[in-house]
Parts: C-alpha cells; sequence; structure tokens
C-alpha cells in the first residue's frame, strides 16, 4: 500500500473515531457505550475516507485522460489545417 492510502484510512479512523466519541458522549451515554460506539465509527470513518479517496483518485485519472485525448484531437486538426492550408498555395 503506498503512503497516501495508509493515511486516509489513519485520518478516516481518527475523525470516525473522534466525531462517534463525541455524539455519543454528548448524548449521555456511560463510557463502555461510548468506546464501543466510538470504534465503530472509527471503522466506518476508515472505510468512508478509503473509497471517498478511491473515487476521487479515478475522476482525476479520467479528467486528465480526456484532457489527453483533447490534447491530442486539437493537434490532429491543428496539422489537418495547416496542410489544406499548404495545399492551396
Amino acid at each position: 500500500m503506498n503512503e497516501t492510502g495508509g493515511k486516509s484510512l489513519v485520518y478516516g479512523g481518527f475523525f470516525g473515531f473522534i466525531l462517534s466519541f463525541i455524539a455519543s458522549f454528548l448524548a449521555g451515554n456511560d463510557l463502555g457505550s461510548v468506546l464501543m460506539t466510538a470504534s465503530i465509527g472509527c471503522v466506518v470513518g476508515a472505510v468512508l475516507m478509503k473509497a471517498l479517496q478511491k473515487v476521487l483518485r479515478e475522476n482525476i485519472r479520467s479528467s486528465r485522460a480526456q484532457r489527453k485525448a483533447r490534447e491530442g484531437f486539437e493537434e490532429e486538426s491543428t496539422d489537418t489545417n495547416s496542410e489544406k492550408a499548404e495545399k492551396r498555395k
């Protein structure tokens, strides 16, 4: 696993744990229940962050591929137009 992938799991798990812990604590639950809820929130947060990262990377790759294809098409059309201009002369 690359370094960025590991970081997203850690950050997602951390934020999931903290948010679940605070929400459960403010709801008035006992400490055991708060920690159980926070641990579940940790796993859910990590999985959601990993899924978000995957979607983001796929969209970035798709965008780059579309841009590269568009630039290639523009170069081809420019070459065709310049060839037509040379033929007219």
